[in-house]
């Protein structure tokens, strides 16, 4: 294994959260929030691919798509490949961008297409606001036909993401066929997310479901995995081609396996 040489070139405080960048040999810039790895230039592109592909899979005429969290804009690039008509982002902390646009501009170059809208709010806040015209019978051509939560980790700072409040009210404003993926933890803590998340959304959905990836480094030979849920109210079925494993082999890495967790749909009661 290569010795992992890092340095610190950028370090801010926000009102929200310590941003800070490193240069990692082999594997290039990082970004960490609180003292938490968030992504790196070889793969960024492996996590935002698998959070956006496969809902597309569910769902590929969507149209009206809500991000909350996705701050970096890696979710709201790959969403623009699918056509949307409009992609609504809401992340909190606006240094978050900033930071982003000065070190990962291959990820906000998404905030210059003019289909995506972002929104520096908090995310709770802002589907409530919208959950509430939507129940008064104002906006109801608001709906969204997909909403994706890329947020950090629900068992740290985004938790309030992940309980039923905030899924009542992401239930109000998406279209009844429509899906919700979050980003969860990784796949190591299954076990210990599966109560707190996944009985939040069998009270809420009928159809809820996991999908994960892991990847290998190949220069560092480290293995690093993200876990996924998938919900709806109607019945959806993946594409053959997306539950396969991707063969990647540009980056320097040598294969990326995403595992599709048995994308079978199981009813919750």
């Amino acid at each position: 294994m290569i010795e992992k040489k890092i340095k610190k070139i950028f370090s801010k405080k926000s009102d929200f959260q310590t941003i800070e960048v490193f240069e990692v040999n082999q594997i290039g810039k990082a970004l960490v929030l609180n003292e938490e790895f968030q992504f790196a230039d070889i793969d960024e592109h492996i996590y935002h691919e698998t959070i956006t592909r496969v809902p597309f899979s569910a769902r590929p005429k969507s149209k009206k798509i809500l991000i909350i969290g996705g701050g970096d804009g890696g979710t709201a690039r790959e969403c623009l490949k699918f056509n949307p008509e409009r992609i609504d982002v809401c992340d909190l902390d606006k240094e978050v961008t900033k930071t982003c646009d000065i070190f990962f501009p291959q990820m906000t170059k998404s905030f210059k297409d003019p289909k995506v809208n972002l929104f520096n709010e908090d995310g709770k806040e802002f589907v409530k606001k919208l959950a509430d015209k939507i129940y008064l019978g104002e906006s109801l051509n608001e709906k969204y036909d997909m909403i994706i939560v890329d947020s950090t980790d629900p068992l740290l700072s985004s938790k309030p993401l992940f309980d039923d409040e905030f899924y009542n009210y992401l239930k109000l404003i998406l279209i009844k066929e429509g899906v919700i993926v979050s980003q969860i933890d990784t796949a190591a803590n299954k076990k210990k997310i599966e109560n707190v998340i996944f009985g939040t959304l069998s009270r809420h959905f009928l159809y809820v479901d996991c999908f994960a990836f892991s990847h290998l480094r190949e220069f560092t030979k480290e293995k690093y995995s993200n876990l996924f849920s998938i919900v709806s109210d109607k019945k959806i079925n993946i594409k053959k081609e997306v539950s396969h494993y991707y063969k990647l082999d540009k980056f320097s890495y040598r294969e990326t396996i995403n595992i599709l967790n048995h994308i079978k749909w199981c009813r919750s009661f």
